[in-house]
């Protein structure tokens, strides 16, 4: 006799709502590098980081032609907008020229393709929507190869030697016949912390020592080569890679001073009295070498102590030391229930694709089986969020504008929200019916 048992499947895919009758319109932008015309220099390539900081910088310089809350960018030509943008040619500090050309899409074709009535997938209108699920998280977390890390880890993710473990997410569009779902997944990479140089050496060279460096500069060198970093010494965003460690000790350094206004040869200046002079620092540690931050012929000598270690290193895990390359498998391999949880808070998070923040949190008391909801009320008392429990799954689909049965739902704000004041008296009810 052959007996068949239903299995209930949860699976990781939420559908999301489109309205047929909005337009999202598409900006191509085009960012170059002014330059005076005397200059016959070609513009040197922008990189994506520095797109977005020009275009959150001309944003926020003119928040009413260009509302933030209301675009999103790829990071390289494509601005998506809820609202119309002034086109032409904007100017911010240091970068300017953004020709802009406008196309719009409308979102009804995504409706006739999920119906059937289109034979092709609307390719524009995909990506559009996926850059808006991007934009939240790559604004206030780390994006590396596609995936979003936050900007600091827990401690008991530390794996030692300066890495720790991050856990992020992953997720990308999927047109299905109930209409578009966003598929949500875990991700843990090991990185290398921000952190100060001299620090991140203690942690990562085994028997580090300033005062004995010399005994352990091979692997000091082979550990900071080719890492990013930022310097303290002066206010500046600019990132620098490490080419390598200067041959002589700090003391000893010097290099020709172009700065002081005098005629007749060249005199050099040493290290210790440049940064003294120019940025009023005293160098404490003389007898090691400094970082060289050049690039070709040119050298950029920093002393270590004002430099630090920029986020988002990837460290290689056949690089881990097996304790630690052993934690970060399991951390990978995450038992159904805990894969729930984790996906779970990513959309409940601010930081999430969904974006903004959590205000409350609605449960349906008729799920079966029950114990798949019963981690939302703990998440929820943690990050200190309000919840509460309706009778019906059908009521409280149609309440989210769907026609099918929903166990859960947030309600989230942001800065664009029009809704704040009846969030605010659904959150008073609910706080009156906890009382």
């Amino acid at each position: 006799m052959l007996v068949v048992r239903p299995i209930r499947l949860v699976v990781n895919h939420f559908l999301i709502q489109v309205n047929p009758q909005n337009t999202i319109l598409h900006y191509d932008v085009s960012i170059i590098q002014e330059l005076p015309s005397e200059d016959s220099r070609s513009a040197a390539r922008i990189s994506k980081s520095n797109h977005s900081m020009i275009r959150e910088k001309l944003f926020m310089e003119n928040p009413k032609e260009f509302p933030l809350s209301m675009t999103a960018y790829d990071g390289e030509k494509n601005i998506f907008s809820a609202v119309p943008l002034p086109t032409g040619l904007f100017t911010a500090k240091l970068m300017g020229g953004e020709g802009e050309k406008e196309r719009s899409y409308v979102l009804a074709k995504l409706k006739d393709y999920l119906a059937g009535k289109l034979l092709q997938i609307p390719r524009e209108i995909m990506q559009g929507m996926d850059i808006v699920m991007r934009e939240n998280p790559a604004r206030r977390m780390i994006s590396f190869g596609g995936n979003f890390y936050p900007l600091e880890s827990r401690r008991e993710d530390d794996l030692g030697c300066g890495i720790a473990a991050f856990r992020g997410f992953q997720h990308s569009l999927k047109p299905t016949s109930q209409g578009v779902a966003l598929s949500l997944d875990c991700s843990v990479l090991a990185f290398r912390k921000k952190m100060a140089v001299l620090d991140f050496l203690r942690e990562h060279v085994r028997g580090f020592n300033v005062s004995d460096f010399g005994k352990l500069r091979y692997e000091a060198e082979k550990a900071l080569t080719g890492l990013k970093v930022t310097v303290t010494h002066r206010r500046t965003e600019q990132k620098y890679i490490v080419a390598k460690l200067t041959d002589k000790n700090t003391r000893d350094l010097y290099f020709p001073d172009e700065g002081l206004e005098h005629r007749g040869p060249t005199r050099e200046i040493y290290l210790v009295n440049f940064f003294r002079r120019k940025y009023g620092k005293e160098i404490t540690y003389l007898d090691i070498p400094c970082l060289d931050l050049g690039q070709g012929n040119k050298k950029n000598y920093v002393p270590m102590e004002f430099c630090v270690l920029v986020e988002a290193q990837k460290y290689p895990k056949e690089q881990l030391d097996r304790e630690a390359g052993r934690t970060l498998k399991q951390m990978s391999l995450l038992r159904p229930r805990d894969r729930q949880m984790r996906i779970h808070d990513v959309v409940c998070a601010g930081g999430g694709p969904f974006g903004g923040i959590s205000e409350f949190i609605v449960m349906v008391a008729d799920t079966e089986p029950l114990e798949i909801l019963l981690h939302l009320p703990l998440l929820a008392e943690d990050k200190n969020v309000l919840y509460v429990f309706v009778r019906s799954k059908q009521a409280l689909g149609r309440a989210c504008g769907v026609t099918r049965p929903v166990i859960a739902c947030s309600v989230t704000t942001n800065e664009a929200s029009q809704l704040k004041s009846q969030i605010q008296q659904l959150k008073d009810a609910i706080e009156k019916l906890s009382i």
